[in-house]
């Protein structure tokens, strides 16, 4: 039997409005509350979340065991009572407790965040933002500049071949042995992270992807004051205190520096989201 979809975008950031476009240009009758730059549909959260079966939510919808969206707030006891018939909630992150909980009543939480394809292509598009912010804060091209990028996960290995792509010459930090075989055999230089035998003086430009410490105190010492620190990791990044005021954040790029195409990678992961479901629009 098929299933009238009662679609809601709720909240969110510069991406969302053209996820938006692009879920209606697909044929998916979605409405909006809360989104930025889109006219609410509804007068209230609440009534928003009445009789919805999906939902395409924030990074962080919900605080301290509420859903909570545009400076209002829902218990979230009361969505399994709110939402419609087998309701799939679509965001970032849930919390443990919370999700445990919604599941256990028939509500289902998908994180976009875990769907390998949304992730390729988010990295894809922060790789790019982080060259446009590099272009903006260093002093010099990229062709010819010695950078070093910490990390070789999926952000890391796109964000290296665009740097080498544009001239740059590219150092990868990488702990696993296999990755830095496979970085040798690239052609470019690398280095284990955390471990910098030739000092990071040398650098314009230091780039890190990993959410955790890569850079000792001590270490920070020897990188020159015209070095570029960009951090592309969560927090609490991967850089000392001592260097927090010359850190260039780079957290969100995409709905930041590509928020058509970041929105359409919300999209698509809505659409992967539906498609499981089995359900088929009338």
């Amino acid at each position: 039997m098929k299933a009238m979809v009662n679609a809601w975008v709720l909240g969110g950031d510069g991406r969302y409005p053209w996820a938006v476009h692009r879920l209606r240009g697909d044929g998916l009758p979605i409405r909006c509350w809360g989104v930025p730059e889109m006219e609410d549909q509804a007068e209230s959260l609440e009534e928003a979340l009445s009789g919805a079966n999906l939902l395409l939510l924030p990074m962080e919808p919900f605080q301290e065991e509420m859903l909570a969206i545009g400076g209002e707030g829902v218990p979230s006891a009361l969505l399994p009572y709110l939402l419609g018939e087998r309701p799939v909630l679509v965001g970032g992150r849930f919390p443990v407790e919370t999700e445990a909980w919604l599941q256990q009543r028939g509500v289902r939480c998908v994180s976009f965040l875990e769907q390998e394809e949304y992730l390729l292509r988010n990295a894809a598009v922060t790789a790019e933002g982080a060259v446009y912010l590099l272009l903006h804060h260093m002093s010099r091209t990229v062709a010819g500049a010695k950078i070093l990028v910490l990390g070789y996960g999926r952000i890391g290995r796109f964000l290296a071949e665009k740097l080498r792509n544009l001239g740059a010459h590219v150092t990868v930090g990488a702990r696993k042995p296999s990755q830095r075989t496979e970085l040798k055999l690239r052609g470019y230089g690398v280095v284990r992270t955390g471990e910098y035998p030739a000092g990071l003086a040398e650098f314009d430009a230091i780039v890190n992807t990993v959410p955790g410490t890569v850079i000792s105190g001590e270490q920070a010492e020897r990188i020159g004051e015209s070095c570029v620190l960009l951090e592309l990791a969560s927090k609490p990044g991967g850089f000392p205190a001592e260097l927090e005021k010359r850190v260039v954040l780079g957290r969100a790029l995409p709905g930041k520096t590509a928020p058509v195409t970041a929105g359409e990678n919300l999209a698509e992961a809505v659409w992967s989201c539906l498609n499981g479901e089995g359900r088929t629009l009338e």
